[in-house]
């Protein structure tokens, strides 16, 4: 009896940290793509765990998947063409950088008639985040990528520097204190502090500089308010100064010529293998975001992605029967041993389990600006009058939010 009371225990525990992979409405509906092909888009040739991801997929579906080769920038830059010609595959990645501009450009399918939205296995941010006029474009499992403070600690070190670390634990990491590391950490040919998004001290303030009115579809500018503006002046004091940068993550890191970084651990530390490489006597150490002044609710700054259908898809619910079938396979494979090893490229066992119980009961906040007409690279001129000929951002605002505004009404036009 003791035995059989082990098991029962055990599979209880099995079935409640695995729900998501238990629910049968979903697979029901993807049992519909039997004898169906499915064409997926990579960015090169299917890894080896891609290509046993995709036997097992062929044969828990019986469906055939012909792969869609074709490089990030190239999609992106093509994906009107190809929407237009109907050479599409079945399912693709978006961004929340590319959202509303493909979204207004009618490249992309509702999702809800190929998904059982509240299954359990899906992120609920994601699938409200990218909805629009009660209806929703983008879906995950996942999808949130916190952006994080990751610094150089023994660049501190040896400069007696407080690290923003201690500042965290003293629950003093804020502007101020960043501010203050910034200016610190910067000479002898080392920049305080790099950004690699334009608007990260906004988020970290709790402002996003456009608010999207989903239910009504409208786009709100927020680049004047007082968040926004507290954010701004601190961005632009650092850039003035040489403090820091805007192209500050990755090999200037690596080398030694940045001291923190704002940005995704896995695309400052992971993808340049740091810790083996350039770093491997440095203490990488990694933090969250500094807390604005206005960021009351601690709202925490990131990267929003979603999978989408692309309009003229030929196969869509072969799309979202492959997004389902990877949310199910990663959650089941999330501690395999090449799984763990190449999550320690970023992350010690350390930082993993802290960042796992921040994000854990975290509300997030990311923007959309980018996919507003021109705004990506067309705001470049708006910073200008801030870093090189010194207008306070209520004055650069003024200059150019007629501009902003003809981005905005560019948007969705029958």
């Amino acid at each position: 009896m003791k035995k059989l009371i082990t098991m029962l225990l055990l599979l209880a525990l099995l079935t409640t940290s695995l729900p998501a992979m238990a629910d049968e409405r979903s697979d029901a509906l993807y049992k519909g793509i039997r004898g169906t092909t499915v064409t997926i888009l990579f960015d090169s040739e299917p890894t080896t765990l891609q290509k046993k991801q995709i036997k097992a997929f062929e044969l828990k579906y019986g469906c055939k998947v012909e792969p869609f080769i074709m490089a990030w920038n190239d999609w992106k830059n093509q994906m009107l063409s190809l929407v237009v010609s109907g050479e599409v595959p079945d399912v693709c990645y978006v961004p929340d950088e590319t959202f509303l501009k493909w979204l207004s450009r009618g490249l992309l399918m509702e999702l809800d008639d190929y998904v059982i939205a509240d299954d359990p296995i899906w992120n609920q941010q994601i699938w409200d985040m990218f909805s629009w006029m009660g209806k929703h474009y983008g879906i995950s499992s996942n999808g949130i990528s916190p952006l994080y403070c990751i610094y150089n600690a023994s660049m501190f070190y040896e400069k007696g520097v407080k690290t923003p670390l201690e500042y965290y634990e003293e629950g003093k990491w804020n502007f101020k204190n960043f501010r203050k590391c910034a200016i610190e950490m910067t000479g002898d040919g080392v920049v305080g502090a790099g950004i690699g998004w334009r608007y990260a001290l906004n988020l970290a303030n709790g402002n996003s500089p456009v608010e999207l009115d989903r239910e009504n579809g409208q786009i709100l500018i927020t680049m004047n308010n007082e968040p926004a503006i507290a954010a701004i002046e601190l961005q632009a004091e650092l850039l003035q100064g040489g403090y820091s940068n805007m192209d500050g993550w990755g090999v200037p890191f690596g080398n030694g010529q940045v001291a923190m970084v704002l940005e995704r651990p896995v695309n400052v530390i992971g993808q340049f293998d740091l810790r083996t490489t350039t770093m491997a006597n440095a203490e990488i150490e990694i933090v969250p975001l500094p807390m604005g002044p206005d960021n009351e609710e601690g709202l925490v700054p990131c990267i929003a992605d979603a999978v989408a259908i692309p309009k003229n898809a030929k196969n869509p619910l072969g799309g979202m029967a492959w997004t389902y079938f990877l949310a199910e396979y990663n959650e089941k494979h999330k501690n395999d041993e090449d799984v763990v090893a190449n999550r320690r490229k970023t992350y010690t066992d350390e930082q993993w389990e802290f960042i796992q119980e921040y994000e854990e009961d975290a509300t997030f906040i990311n923007t959309f600006v980018y996919g507003v007409g021109d705004w990506y690279l067309g705001d470049w001129n708006y910073w200008t009058e801030m870093i090189y000929n010194g207008l306070t951002p209520q004055a650069a605002y003024a200059k150019y939010e007629s501009e902003f505004q003809y981005w905005i009404d560019g948007m969705f036009l029958e």
